[in-house]
Order: structure tokens, then C-alpha cells, then sequence
């Protein structure tokens, strides 16, 4: 009697352990795609939400000026102005928030001298919400909304009207 394996035996269990080697290869490159794609999305979520956060707190503690200006500077669909002290030391900030290309991007100026002036040599901005999509916007609401009836001031608006701001944010789904 003959010892060993025939041909065809061989080649089937090649064939065999090539078809595990290929399922397991494939289940781990998509586990690592997959867990990459998700993180992705994660965190964009999470840049969103906070950036939603930081803007609606600050929208609420809009206050007069250092310089005794109204409290909404400037308000547009793509872009608001308003003062509020974001760092609590007692002096409202210039604060921006404005939709560009994709990104959401706030921009501080601190008042500086007496009488304080508000300089944009002075402007930082920082790019606080990535991948939003052109339909974006940001509409305004008068004392007269009651929360059913979505009709927006027109523009361009007077800000001494606006009691409502609706930011509204939708993500791009590119490159998570």
C-alpha cells in the first residue's frame, strides 16, 4: 500500500486552504475599511455637534456691545454677527459665524482701547464644522413665529426683528 497524497487530493486541499486564506483576508480588510469609514463619520458627527453647541450658547448670551452696539450686528443666510463675552471676562467679543465653501468658520475680534474698538486687524477665525453641503443656511424668524408656521424673515432682514436663528447644517458625506 502506497503512503502519501495523490495529486488531485493535493490540489484540492490547496485549492481549500487557498478559499479560507481569501475569505479571512477579506473579512479583515473590510473590519479595518469599514472601522476606519465609521470613525470617520463618527467624528464628523461629533465636530458637528459640537460646533452646533458652541454657536447656539453663544448665540443665547448675545449681549450689547463693549461699544453699546445692538446685540446682532449683521445677519444673512450664509453668515451672522453678534456680540457675546465667549471668554467671560466681562467684555462681549465680535463674534462671526459663516458658511464658506463647504466649512463653517467662526471669527472672534476682542475690543481693544477706550472707547473700545472692535479692529479686524485683530480677527481670528477657526474652521469649526468640515464637509457641509451648499444647502446649509442659516434663516431668521420675527416675534410672531409660534414654532409651526416656518416663514423666515426675507432679506435683507433688520436685526432689532430677529428673535429666532435656525441653523440649519447638513453634512456632505464625502471623505469621512
Amino acid at each position: 500500500m502506497k503512503q502519501g497524497f495523490t495529486l488531485i487530493e493535493t490540489v484540492i486541499a490547496i485549492g481549500l486552504a487557498f478559499l479560507i486564506f481569501a475569505v479571512v483576508f477579506a473579512l479583515g480588510r473590510d473590519i479595518f475599511f469599514n472601522n476606519r469609514f465609521y470613525s470617520g463619520l463618527l467624528a464628523n458627527e461629533f465636530e458637528v455637534k459640537s460646533a452646533l453647541r458652541r454657536f447656539s450658547a453663544e448665540l443665547r448670551s448675545a449681549e450689547m456691545s463693549a461699544a453699546g452696539a445692538y446685540p446682532i450686528e449683521s445677519a444673512n443666510s450664509g453668515q451672522i454677527v453678534f456680540f457675546s463675552d465667549s471668554d467671560k471676562d466681562g467684555i462681549a467679543e465680535k463674534i462671526g459665524y459663516e458658511l464658506v465653501g463647504g466649512k463653517f468658520i467662526r471669527s472672534v475680534i476682542v475690543a481693544a482701547g477706550s472707547p473700545p474698538v472692535y479692529s479686524t486687524s485683530s480677527v481670528s477665525e477657526t474652521v469649526v464644522a468640515n464637509n457641509l453641503s451648499a444647502s446649509s443656511s442659516l434663516s431668521y424668524f420675527g416675534a410672531d413665529y409660534d414654532g409651526a408656521l416656518e416663514t423666515p424673515l426675507s432679506f435683507p432682514i433688520d436685526v432689532t426683528e430677529a428673535r429666532m436663528v435656525k441653523l440649519f447644517l447638513v453634512w456632505d458625506g464625502i471623505n469621512p
